[in-house]
C-alpha cells in the first residue's frame, strides 16, 4: 500500500508534535528550561524513542555529562545489544546539546 505525500507529512507534523510535548511537559514539572541547542537535541531523542527521553533529562539535572547522558539509550533489545546506528544517533544529539551542532558526524566509538 502506499501513503500520500501530505498525509505523510501531516503523520511527521503530529510524532514530532508528541515529542515536543513530551519534552516541555516533562521539563516543566521538573522546573527546568533548556536553551534551544539543547531543547532541539532532547526532541530528537523523544521522537526516536518516546519516553526515555525523561531518564536522559533526570541524569542531565543530576549533573551527569551530557555524553554520558545521551549515549545510555542505545540499545536495540533487552539482552541489551548496543547498535553503532544508535549510537551514532545519540552522539550526534549530544553534540546538539552541548554546541548546537546539527550536522551528522557518523563517528565510530
Amino acid at each position: 500500500s502506499s501513503i500520500l505525500r501530505e498525509d505523510a507529512l501531516n503523520i511527521l507534523k503530529n510524532d514530532l508534535l508528541s515529542a515536543v510535548t513530551r519534552v516541555k511537559n516533562y521539563s516543566k514539572s521538573i522546573g527546568v528550561a533548556w536553551n534551544q541547542n539543547e531543547f532541539d537535541a532532547l526532541v530528537s531523542v523523544s521522537f526516536n524513542s518516546g519516553n526515555g527521553v525523561k531518564r536522559i533529562i533526570d541524569n542531565l539535572v543530576s549533573g551527569q555529562d551530557p555524553v554520558s547522558a545521551f549515549t545510555w539509550y542505545y540499545t536495540i533489545d533487552r539482552a541489551k545489544r548496543g547498535d553503532l546506528g544508535l549510537w551514532r544517533r545519540r552522539m550526534d544529539e549530544a553534540d546538539m546539546f552541548l554546541y548546537g551542532t546539527y550536522t551528522r558526524t557518523y563517528r565510530n566509538p
